[in-house]
């Protein structure tokens, strides 16, 4: 934030290389789909003009297209304050029980988990049974979770059983 101008834009230390997840990386289609309009939106919401946005764009432009990425990042207006009230109006929900079923995404599994899940559910669960009313397919979703590389997997093992060795330590003598 410069006070000075009274502008504020995304702070880059000096020596920062931005990043962006490579396309052909091992993650869920909607992550994908997902990331470059967050960064988007991220962009605009800390950009307070659309000056200060597009400075700082071509940095994260090139990012996106160093991972393979064709999205071309713009300036959003944010909405104003009434209307953001008025949507939150609207939106209020009853709040369901809901079960999730996080199976790990992995590009290299050909088999549909999610739809044998489900048809797992019709099959075990149909309409008579008396779970059938907790367990279906309005109440059960699916969600896929990203799961770690096996090097930073490997990692964080290494790295506990090193930091779990604990120095000796003197016997305590017992009172009794």
């Amino acid at each position: 934030m410069n006070l000075k101008t009274s502008t504020c834009c995304p702070y880059r230390g000096p020596n920062d290389t931005t990043k962006c997840v490579d396309v052909l990386s091992n993650h869920p289609p909607a992550v994908m789909e997902g990331i470059p309009k967050s960064i988007e939106k991220g962009l605009s919401r800390i950009s307070s003009s659309e000056g200060e946005f597009g400075k700082t764009r071509d940095v994260y432009q090139r990012a996106l297209e160093d991972g393979g990425c064709t999205h071309a990042l713009e300036c959003q207006k944010p909405e104003p304050k009434d209307q953001q009230k008025q949507n939150k109006k609207n939106k209020k929900k009853k709040k369901e029980d809901i079960l999730w079923f996080n199976p790990p995404f992995n590009l290299a599994v050909k088999t549909k988990i999610g739809k044998r899940f489900l048809d797992l559910l019709d099959t075990h669960f149909p309409k008579g049974h008396k779970l059938h009313k907790l367990l279906n397919r309005q109440t059960v979703k699916i969600s896929y979770c990203c799961t770690k590389n096996i090097r930073t997997t490997i990692q964080n093992h290494n790295a506990k059983v090193l930091n779990s060795v604990e120095p000796r330590t003197k016997l305590k003598r017992c009172s009794c």
